[in-house]
């Protein structure tokens, strides 16, 4: 059947604007407190405050994408556990212009990826850094991992460097996968409005626009939208629901038969 690229653009454009007018009734939330006159390290360790008490995490967003060869909208699941083990799962089949549904087990060491195409299913295998490599439109994961959903992360240990403007704050450090990473900060609050990851020949741009406050001081994205310069990818996430600190099955990390 022959495709148009035009009517591709088109329809995804239809898809973003029905995932954001189904979720434009609630207000965006800025729950941050004011953290105005802190000294860098203040700064830093602020960060690491909102963030470092995330041990576990399960949240359901609604996606919609936008990419050159396919675009859609989608129901993610997503499951967390440190040290740096994330699931992701696309468990209903919303997709637009593809009827793939993917399911991803990334840990500090291996990722295992079935993606399921009309075909059958195509199931690989490997370390870390080729998931970029086999799947480029995963690669934001690779750059990010959980800095991805815990904005303003920042290692324990490590000395991030910060850099200081008239309406905003820049903290720049690296990923848990040992890429560049840059946080933009609200200047009186200290929330992350904008984050930046660079990945050998891409930057991955992450807007923050709305958060969640959950127990314990942590701050949790509620809406975002993620662009890959080089894959011309535009993703934008919406929260639905989210539960931090949660007890986790640890089958739903097992690498699958």
């Amino acid at each position: 059947m022959k495709q148009f690229p035009w009517a591709r653009r088109a329809l995804a454009c239809l898809a973003l604007g029905v995932l954001l007018a189904g979720c434009a009734g609630p207000e965006l939330h800025w729950p941050f407190p004011p953290s105005a006159g802190r000294s860098d390290a203040e700064v830093v360790a602020t960060l690491r405050q909102r963030t470092s008490g995330v041990q576990s995490l399960y949240a359901v967003l609604n996606i919609a994408f936008e990419m050159p060869e396919r675009s859609g909208v989608a129901t993610l699941v997503v499951r967390y556990q440190e040290p740096g083990t994330v699931r992701m799962t696309a468990f209903r089949d919303m997709l637009v212009m593809s009827r793939d549904i993917f399911d991803l087990v990334m840990t500090p060491e291996r990722f295992d990826l079935r993606i399921q195409t009309d075909s059958g299913v195509d199931h690989q295998t490997g370390k870390p850094e080729d998931l970029s490599r086999l799947h480029p439109s995963f690669r934001f994961l690779t750059a990010l991992r959980q800095a991805m959903f815990l904005p303003g992360w920042c290692e324990s240990g490590s000395s991030p460097q910060v850099f200081r403007a008239a309406q905003a704050i820049q903290v720049r450090t690296l990923s848990p996968t040992g890429y560049f990473l840059e946080w933009e900060l609200d200047s009186a609050t200290l929330g992350v409005r904008h984050g930046r990851s660079r990945l050998h020949d891409t930057t991955v741009d992450v807007e923050y626009t709305s958060y969640v406050e959950a127990p314990g001081g942590v701050f949790i994205p509620e809406r975002f939208e993620l662009h890959d310069s080089e894959r011309q990818m535009r993703l934008t996430g919406v929260l639905e629901e989210v539960e931090v600190n949660p007890e986790l099955d640890p089958d739903a990390f097992r690498w699958q038969d």
